[in-house]
């Protein structure tokens, strides 16, 4: 994100205009245990671009974090999580173009996500405790399913020892 963002912004700030979108998530602003790494990565992609809109006041260049919901893809459906619900990625791409086309300075697509951003604001201990449920459900069917894989792999193999 850094290294692309250096990339483009010379040429953004020579024409005086121009947008860097930078894509975080709702574990940025409300962790999830197991997952303390994807959640780590993307605080650190909203305080980036929190502190880069502020170099870059007044220039002509815009910041936006755009915080999609958990999302109907390959990544997204690797992930087993219980409670959200999922989007299809065109409607998640609508919302990105509506968050450009109202010039907001971030947005976090999904009525849910921002419901768990509020609550986080106001009961803390309520939104963790919530967030910890859903990470660690995840994180057992996620481990329960690669036992399976890995039995099935195993059964799959012949066996050196079957001779």
């Amino acid at each position: 994100m850094e290294r692309v963002t250096r990339a483009v912004l010379p040429a953004m700030l020579a024409q005086g205009s121009g947008t860097v979108v930078n894509v975080a998530s709702t574990v940025a602003w409300v962790p999830m245990p197991a997952a303390a790494a994807y959640c780590a990565a993307k605080a650190a992609v909203v305080a980036f671009s929190e502190s880069l809109r502020g170099e870059l006041e007044g220039r002509g260049v815009r910041v936006t974090v755009f915080a999609p919901p958990h999302t109907s893809t390959d990544a997204g459906n690797d992930w087993p999580l219980e409670g959200p619900q999922i989007f299809a990625p065109e409607w998640v791409a609508d919302q990105l173009v509506e968050t450009l086309r109202r010039d907001r300075r971030s947005f976090l697509a999904g009525a849910s996500n921002r419901s768990l951003l509020l609550l986080q604001r106001i009961a803390p201990a309520l939104a963790a405790r919530i967030m910890r449920d859903i990470g660690l459900r995840a994180e057992a069917k996620s481990a329960a399913r690669l036992r399976g894989a890995d039995g099935a792999a195993r059964r799959a193999s012949p066996r050196l020892d079957a001779a």
